[in-house]
């Protein structure tokens, strides 16, 4: 392996660890999709409840959440209001999986 090929991969390592999103930018995300899969009724009553009680919500899902910081990623686990879900967080995206 070349120099430069090395600086090249310590230097995405470092860019993707950065580039980490913390659990704050998590929750934030997590309260923004929760009533996403829900459908009829049970999501206009999800909005109503998310929207009326912001700060209680957030502080629900931080309680519910286990986060496994791998460095360059981080694994989230949450279970809120009946729900199951993981997130694998990855430069500032999402990939959500209902358990």
């Amino acid at each position: 392996m070349s120099a430069k090929s090395a600086i090249i991969g310590i230097s995405t390592l470092v860019l993707l660890a950065i580039a980490n999103p913390s659990k704050t930018d998590y929750i934030n995300y997590a309260y923004i999709k929760l009533c996403d899969d829900m459908g009829g009724i049970e999501k206009t009553a999800c909005k109503v409840l998310v929207s009326t009680q912001k700060e209680n919500i957030k502080e629900i899902i931080e309680q519910n959440t286990d986060r496994k910081n791998f460095i360059l990623f981080s694994l989230y686990s949450t279970e809120v209001l009946g729900f199951k879900f993981q997130t694998v967080a990855l430069i500032g995206n999402y990939y959500t999986f209902k358990n």
